[in-house]
């Protein structure tokens, strides 16, 4: 395991990078040092651990830079936890489901799944992927691809849609349905 800086890894100044910043310049980078693309495999460890080990020191720098709160601390939400933010019902679900294919194939396959329960809205191969769903319960679904291990992970959050009906969307539903329309083909 290396002892480099993980911002020196991912080309990014500690000083100043976001979670966002972050995330786009390991998909960036990722898309060079893939093994399936000709790239390196330890490389691609040592870009996968500098992300996690990047990840966690913003956010622990993020935490000590906010002020003690007044009140009680709350217990700390489960991580799939859901929110809600005015007229909006938010749930995510980081590690939702892997794929046994590469992030090329899933997307593909993905994006056929997504114009079956409703339609894609912005398709970024082969990493995110927006659209909006009527099934299996009317919502905007996002889907971001990560590579993993010759497969992919996949991380899926659901919004409510802007004067949906019906009961919140639920992670576990929209991701049991992409697992089931992916299993169909």
């Amino acid at each position: 395991m290396t002892d480099r800086d993980p911002f020196v890894v991912l080309g990014l100044a500690a000083a100043s990078a976001t979670e966002r910043e972050l995330r786009a310049a390991r998909r960036r980078l990722a898309k060079e040092i893939h093994p399936d693309r000709g790239g390196d495999a330890g490389r691609m460890s040592e870009l996968n651990r500098a992300y996690e080990r990047a990840l966690a020191q913003l956010r622990q720098a993020e935490a000590q830079r906010r002020e003690p709160p007044a009140q009680p601390i709350p217990p700390p939400k489960p991580p799939s936890a859901k929110t809600r933010r005015p007229g909006r019902f938010v749930e995510r679900d980081d590690a939702s489901f892997a794929v046994s294919v590469l992030p090329v194939e899933a997307f593909e396959a993905l994006v056929v799944a997504a114009n079956s329960m409703g339609q894609v809205l912005l398709d970024d191969p082969p990493y995110l992927l927006e659209c909006y769903l009527r099934d299996p319960v009317e919502c905007f679904c996002r889907l971001e691809l990560f590579p993993e291990g010759g497969g992919s992970q996949v991380a899926v959050t659901v919004v409510t849609a802007e004067g949906g009906s019906g009961p919140p969307p639920s992670v576990d539903d929209v991701r049991d349905a992409f697992i089931a329309a992916l299993s169909a083909f």
